[in-house]
């Protein structure tokens, strides 16, 4: 993260070595501009980003989903959403706004974005950024429990001006999000999990994904069958490869939201 025009993100090769600083986008009236996903494409990089700028009074966020060119030029916005808050709405915030966008990006540069925490939509954008097509299911929501809607609340800590750790109250959905996770193969075809495919597994099964070709149309269901439980673990696929990290999920949820400052877990 940064602001201005200093290299905010550094290269690397496949086999670890530098390969040069990426400038990036700048923010706009001397605002932060942060980076919180990033993805290749065939001939460019997809940013999930967040700027901020605060007045005396307010504190505004711009999220936005860019396609940059190698060298930081936007090509093109897919999605972006604006907000505005006083510091004592920052206080309260609710779990649907702060989980508006999952995302990802297509080898052939076309991306994939779900915008709505309770729809079964998937919009397709060419690599310009035009919209193609928009893939739907009917579906009916997860249901959480109690415990599940306390440990699904994102964990979020804010330093006052003297300090002071502030803990804001979270607003937590009680059923999940519809859909948790894009995957686009390199055939063309789009993976998508939803909340049930990944929360509503059979032991022995780590997911089960919704399969739509490349035309939008669905086709089957495709389960991986390993070892390894979705609320704990975390997963990749890469090309035809499975990789499971275990435990990374809760080790993630302990060091967040650890209450014990820089002495804690």
């Amino acid at each position: 993260t940064g602001s201005g025009g200093w290299p905010l993100t550094a290269f690397l090769t496949p086999d670890g070595k530098p390969a040069g600083d990426f400038p990036g986008p700048k923010g706009t009236d001397g605002g932060m501009i942060a980076y919180f996903e990033a993805a290749r494409t065939n001939d460019g990089i997809v940013l999930n980003t967040r700027e901020f700028a605060r007045s005396e009074s307010k504190f505004s966020i711009h999220r936005a989903l860019l396609v940059v060119g190698p060298k930081g030029d936007t090509r093109a916005t897919i999605f972006e959403a604006r907000s505005e808050q006083d510091p004592a709405s920052m206080m309260n915030l609710d779990e649907k706004d702060m989980r508006l966008l999952s995302w990802a990006a297509g080898k052939d540069g076309r991306v994939y974005t779900s915008e709505n925490f309770d729809a079964y939509q998937v919009k397709v954008h060419s690599p310009a950024g035009k919209l193609e097509r928009v893939i739907e299911r009917e579906y009916a929501h997860r249901e959480r429990t109690k415990q599940e809607m306390e440990d699904s609340k994102p964990r979020v800590v804010m330093r006052g001006g003297n300090g002071q750790r502030l803990q804001p109250t979270i607003k937590s959905s009680p059923t999940d999000r519809d859909i948790l996770r894009l995957l686009p193969r390199d055939d063309g075809s789009l993976w998508v999990l939803s909340s049930k495919g990944g929360n509503s597994q059979p032991k022995g099964t780590m997911a089960t994904f919704d399969v739509f070709d490349a035309n939008g149309r669905f086709v089957r269901t495709l389960a991986l069958q390993v070892p390894g439980d979705f609320r704990q673990d975390e997963f990749h696929i890469v090309r035809d490869q499975l990789v499971v990290v275990r435990s990374a999920r809760s080790a993630r949820d302990a060091f967040v939201g650890s209450d014990d400052g820089d002495t804690g877990e």
